[in-house]
């Protein structure tokens, strides 16, 4: 994925000019800048975060997920309908707090953690569970969609 990521970007890339405005749009699990959420693995957005340091440009990372709904889980190609099943994010260790504090009802909720990430990193904030950490050292804004529905063949 990263050296895809860079021989993608490689057209782009000037010599002795700031990279264009990107906007790479990867799973959750690999966009993150440091260590991934998985653990100590370093995967594309940290890549992302790498190339922007070296041109001086900041990077904004945006996690966006689905609180509960239905999401694809198979590849039945004559009915469509059997791909789906209904899942619930609330207790995911990675966001637990962002869902316990996102409301019922149809409106996205939007956190801003960068507080939270220098609270942790300057203020000695405890966040005991990893993934959790990994979310707010990662992440610049978590976006939580309350009901979300799987795709479906047109």
């Amino acid at each position: 994925m990263k050296r895809n990521l860079l021989q993608e970007l490689a057209p782009y890339q000037q010599a002795g000019q700031p990279l264009p405005p990107m906007l790479f749009k990867f799973g959750a699990y690999h966009v993150g800048r440091g260590r991934s959420i998985w653990g100590d693995i370093y995967d594309v957005g940290n890549v992302a975060v790498n190339l922007a340091d070296a041109h001086d440009q900041k990077t904004l990372h945006i996690f966006v997920i689905g609180k509960q709904g239905t999401k694809v889980t198979g590849q039945n190609p004559v009915d469509f309908s059997k791909n789906a099943t209904s899942y619930s994010a609330a207790d995911e260790a990675m966001l637990k707090p962002f869902m316990a504090a996102t409301p019922a009802g149809h409106a996205w909720q939007v956190f801003d953690v960068r507080p939270l990430r220098r609270a942790m990193l300057y203020r000695g904030m405890p966040v005991p569970e990893q993934e959790l950490q990994a979310t707010i050292l990662g992440y610049d804004y978590i976006v939580i969609i309350p009901e979300t529905t799987a795709s479906r063949n047109f």
